[in-house]
């Protein structure tokens, strides 16, 4: 039998480098890790906002259309849920009839438009396919309004300000967003005249990027959400419901 020439402690010496490198490999992944994951994380961030700003620009868009056919006026305080309402029904006053005559009269049918893909408030919506069931006659059943993404300004006229908002994610306060698909990072705003943009809680506390209406000193600027309205008798803000059910 041909004997191993190889002396131990050679044999040990190979065997310890082999582990050594090993373990230099595992610690340059852990290394590469703990950089490339949190950037995946706020690549991926980044790109739900610019979905969640597309998808409000549409919202803002297809209020426009709505308009061009219905007298020059946003959806109002009260809207039907449905394509042959009663002719003495009441209009619904929430988000539903919003939701519904938008995409009845505006074109807005793609339910997913109205969820942000961060938003924890009850579900992504995974099921929502459209705003109105397949005859287009009333609400799809797993379109749940009361978990949108976005709080919408009623009453609006096509002729008030540009600068007045129409529609904006959820839970804007004067502090700032606080309970927001984006948490207290901030949300976007869609205003009359087309623009659509993001802005940070601090942005809104700074008081310098929404202006007044007929509720407030028209001109000025402002903090408050509630004081961009033209008229505060006639417009109102819909809201989902307020508290998030993940």
């Amino acid at each position: 039998m041909k004997k191993n020439n190889i002396p131990d402690s050679r044999r040990l010496s190979v065997s310890a480098f082999t582990l050594i490198e090993l373990l230099t490999v595992i610690a340059i992944i852990g290394i590469l890790a703990a950089i490339i994951i949190p950037t995946v994380g706020k690549v991926r961030e980044s790109a739900k906002k610019i979905v969640a700003l597309n998808n409000l620009r549409q919202i803002v868009q297809a209020s426009l259309i709505y308009a061009s056919d219905s007298g020059d006026r946003l959806p109002g305080k009260e809207n039907h849920t449905t394509s042959t309402p009663a002719a003495d029904a009441e209009g619904d006053k929430t988000l539903a009839g919003v939701c519904f005559q938008l995409a009845y009269a505006g074109g807005l049918n793609d339910g997913s438009i109205w969820f942000a893909g961060a938003d924890d408030n009850g579900t992504n919506n995974k099921d929502v396919s459209t705003v109105m069931d397949k005859d287009k006659a009333a609400l799809e059943s797993n379109f749940d309004y009361t978990k949108t993404s976005y709080e919408y300004v009623v009453g609006l006229m096509a002729a008030d300000p540009s600068t007045t908002p129409v529609a904006f994610t959820r839970s804007l306060t004067k502090t700032g967003w606080d309970d927001g698909p984006w948490k207290k990072d901030g949300g976007h705003i869609g205003f009359l005249g087309g623009n659509v943009g993001w802005y940070s809680t601090a942005t809104i506390k700074a008081g310098k990027t929404l202006i007044q209406g007929g509720a407030g000193t028209a001109g000025s600027l402002t903090d408050d959400i509630t004081l961009t309205l033209p008229s505060s008798t006639n417009c109102d803000i819909y809201k989902p419901a307020a508290a998030a059910t993940p």
